[in-house]
């Protein structure tokens, strides 16, 4: 068999197990257009995206952030046969994210039966397109990794 990983990493989002009720986003489905570029822009998706050549043409970021978006309201949890992760999880939250705050995050700590470490990261959702906040979070990580991993 494949070995197990040694940790788990999460960054801005809930565990799988949050209640649709209380998902920090509106379902796409049925938005108009304006609308959905507005629930995108909450998320800090770069204005770029939205301009003509991006957002339906050329990379067309409109039908891809649908289908990415869709994937997230149509989701169902079930419960796996063993309910907890059997490794440690590090969880990070955005200080400045619009949707996902830290207490969504945290929910996190009930899908592990092992350690579990929650922290902030400075920045937006996107937090890991501002370079000088990823580098200093992706050393977070690997500073975080059990021993002997590296």
């Amino acid at each position: 068999g494949v070995r197990l990983p040694e940790q788990v990493v999460v960054s801005s989002f809930p565990a799988p197990s949050l209640p649709a009720a209380k998902r920090p986003w509106r379902a796409n489905k049925g938005m108009d257009d304006d609308a959905f570029k507005e629930e995108c822009r909450t998320w800090s998706v770069n204005e770029v995206v939205f301009s003509a050549g991006m957002w339906t043409k050329g990379p067309n970021y409109e039908a891809l952030m649908r289908d990415d978006f869709t994937l997230f309201d149509a989701y169902e949890y079930a419960p796996a046969v063993a309910p907890q992760l059997p490794m440690p999880v590090s969880a990070y939250y955005a200080r400045d994210d619009k949707n996902v705050k830290e207490s969504h995050v945290a929910t996190w700590k009930d899908m592990t039966c092992k350690d579990f470490r929650l922290e902030e990261v400075p920045g937006n959702h996107l937090f890991f397109y501002q370079y000088d906040v990823r580098n200093k979070w992706m050393d977070r990580v690997v500073e975080s990794l059990p021993d002997g991993f590296m």
